[in-house]
Order: structure tokens, then sequence, then C-alpha cells
């Protein structure tokens, strides 16, 4: 948390002395930390530490009032340790999925339910249910244009795959045969990216044909930026709060 604490305020610094300010800052997952390390092991924190490291959060982020935050869970910091619920989450970060509409884009954010430390979704089938599965597609669907999708744990190219190699033989993305994988096919189409989380490395790969982009802020200090040209042309960038 600390490391992470520091990045973000040098983040918030860069946001706040910028000419050019970010009309919404989307955050994908673990927004705060609540692990504690024990000797060479890191074990997660109570309710007790997960409340005070929401509260350093807030505490930055509200140094940037005018700009709206939105925020994608991250299972097992976030929420679903040591009776750490995803209603509690929710009730601070906002809710588990939704889509808000930027210019011609539609961006959608969604929970997979996979974590970091134990709980109980660890071992289910799928990351989204029969219903979250179909919310998601009448989403991409029902959206006017292009869509964006962000959601914590990455799917699953090549280039994900090697980064998201784990200590205990594990991976750190979603498995290949998720159901999720069939929706993403489907809706190719409209799908213009997806943004991912849960990997501390930066990195770009494609599913098929729709870009993957993974900007996590620890441990290099990484976001992205997603702009519209004039004639309407999206342009995404990893940026770096050491640029000027």
């Amino acid at each position: 948390m600390q490391q992470g604490n520091g990045l973000f305020v040098d983040f918030i610094e860069k946001v706040k002395n910028s000419e050019y300010k970010p009309e919404k800052i989307f955050i994908i997952g673990d927004i705060v930390d609540n692990a504690i390390s024990v000797g060479k092991t890191v074990i997660a924190g109570s309710p007790e530490h997960w409340r005070k490291d929401v509260e350093k959060y807030l505490i930055l982020r509200n140094e940037l009032p005018s700009i709206p935050f939105v925020h994608a869970l991250g299972a097992g910091h976030d929420y679903g340790a040591k009776n750490v619920t995803r209603d509690m989450a929710v009730a601070v970060f906002g809710p588990e999925r939704g889509f808000v509409d930027w210019r011609e884009i539609r961006f959608i954010w969604f929970d997979v339910r996979r974590a970091s430390f134990g709980m109980e979704t660890e071992h289910v089938r799928d990351v989204l249910t029969v219903d979250e599965l179909s919310w998601l597609a009448a989403a991409i669907q029902a959206a006017p244009n292009n869509v964006i999708l962000l959601s914590h744990v990455p799917v699953r190219t090549p280039e994900t795959l090697e980064a998201g190699v784990w200590f205990n033989k594990t991976n750190l993305t979603i498995p290949a045969d998720d159901s999720l994988y069939r929706l993403l096919e489907e809706q190719q189409g409209k799908i213009a990216a997806i943004f991912n989380g849960h990997i501390h490395q930066a990195l770009s790969a494609r599913l098929g044909s729709i870009p993957v982009y993974l900007c996590p802020l620890v441990p290099d200090g990484t976001y992205c930026t997603v702009a519209l040209a004039k004639d309407g042309t999206m342009k995404i960038a990893h940026r770096s709060i050491e640029e000027e």
C-alpha cells in the first residue's frame, strides 16, 4: 500500500498540475491494497485495515473534486477477504457493473469475481454468471457505437499468459475455456478495446481483433489515456507519471 499510495499521490499531483484535465478517471480494480506483509508472505487485512486503506484513498481522490472517478472492483483486495464483502466495496466505490457514455464511446465496467486471496468464488466455473453475461451482452449491443470494456482480471492472450505466471503455478488471467470468450468473439466488431489490471506489468496485446491494454500504476507509475481527435479517431496511449 505504501508504494501504491506514493504513486497515486504522484498521479494526483500530475493531474492537478496538467493543463489538460481528464473528463473521467477509471480505476480498474485493486483500488485499495488491504494486504499485510508477514515475514516472507502476504495475508489479507481485516475489515478495520480495509477501512483505513479506503480512508487514505478517498482523501487522495478528493483532491480532484471536479473529475468523476469510476471503479471496477478487484476481488481479493477491494473485497472478498476476511469478511470484507462486495456490498461494503460497492457502498464506497459504486456499483460492481455499469456503463457510461462519453462522446461516441460507451465504457462498460464489470466485476469478474476472481480473487488474489482465497474466497468462495475462486473455484466458480466461469468468471461471470449467466445473468451477468446476459447483462454484458445487452450493454454492448445497446451501445450506439463502439464500446470499451474494463475489468480487473486480464483476458488471456499469449502476452498476458506469459506475464501472468504466478508463484503457485496458477495464472493471473481468465482461463481460456471461460464462457466470457464466446461473448467477446461474438461482439468483437463493437469492442474497440479491453482494459484490464491485476498483472503489474504494462503491456499491449490483442484478443482476436480486439486491442487489450494493461496500465498498472504499480510498480512503474503507468496509466493509459483515451482521446478522440476532431475527426473521431480514437487514440489510446500508455503514459507515465514521470513524463513531462
